[in-house]
């Protein structure tokens, strides 16, 4: 995971929709791959959290386990969790979305 994460970063940080910037991709304890997320537009105060993580969660999880050719990352086999941390263009946080295996339907091996 450390080497992919290392490799994706070579091309960030990337804007990824007209308010959403990938800024980098770190490893995290306990198998985390971490995605850092900055909502370009407005600050994190300006946010409503839970209208946020309501409207977010479900399209991260789509994303997440159907990334590649319909099925999860590869490496969420092993038993890793993906995190997709948003934080405000103050910089300051405004949630973090973990995707694990169970939420995309499949066992660790």
């Amino acid at each position: 995971m450390e080497a992919a994460a290392q490799d994706y970063n070579k091309e960030l940080p990337k804007e990824i929709d007209i308010n959403m910037r990938l800024d980098k991709i770190s490893v995290e304890p306990d198998n985390l791959m971490a995605f850092h997320i900055t909502e370009t537009s407005r600050p994190s105060s300006a946010i409503n959290k839970d209208t946020f993580r309501t409207s977010m969660t479900p399209r991260i999880r789509k994303d997440v386990c159907e990334k590649v050719h319909g099925k999860p990352f590869p490496f969420m086999k092993d038993g890793s969790s993906v995190a997709y941390s948003y934080s405000g263009k103050d910089g300051n946080d405004i949630i973090t979305i973990v995707i694990t295996t169970a939420d995309c339907g499949i066992k660790s091996e």
